[in-house]
């Protein structure tokens, strides 16, 4: 169970990417270039309820790379919105309290309420492109990917992150 003191030994977004070094810089850009829809920002910018977001991640994972600073733009729009952001392989103990069919996938992106009670997890990537990269043509999978990669399913993420905390 994650308590408080363990949520608040974890990086803030500027700590983690600071933390990586010359990967770090990938992280930003990507920050950089996130945009929220105002909707969206509207949704987020108005909780009024805490939230205490867990990220696992590392530096060399490419889905990490595109939706951790996604995740981190949505708490930059509101005080409320903690995140606490633990490096997968040095912190197994975290990892393994929250694994996906039990494997260790990154991004685990855990939500909790003011109380550390779980309101749902958000893992590795959007629906829509695991849709994508399981079916279809090599051609067509490798459009999802090159399109995925250079961030065009941001809003995909954003409305499922939004659609999380909705509940």
């Amino acid at each position: 169970m994650l308590t408080p003191e363990r949520f608040a030994q974890g990086y803030d977004f500027a700590a983690y990417t600071e933390k990586m070094g010359d990967d770090g810089h990938k992280f930003v850009a990507r920050y950089e270039k996130c945009t929220i829809r105002p909707d969206d920002a509207a949704f987020f910018a108005g909780s009024k309820e805490p939230v205490n977001i867990l990220v696992l991640s590392e530096s060399w994972c490419p889905d990490c790379v595109q939706n951790v600073p996604i995740v981190a733009k949505i708490a930059s729009l509101n005080p409320r919105l903690r995140v606490s952001i633990f490096p997968r392989d040095e912190n197994l103990d975290v990892m393994d309290e929250f694994l996906t069919d039990g494997r260790r996938t990154i991004p685990t992106v855990v939500f909790f309420d003011g109380d550390f009670k779980e309101i749902g997890r958000w893992i590795e990537r959007p629906a829509a492109v695991k849709r994508g990269l399981a079916a279809g043509t090599d051609e067509a999978k490798a459009a999802v990917k090159r399109d995925y990669l250079q961030g065009k399913y941001q809003d995909d993420v954003v409305r499922e992150i939004r659609e999380i905390l909705a509940r």
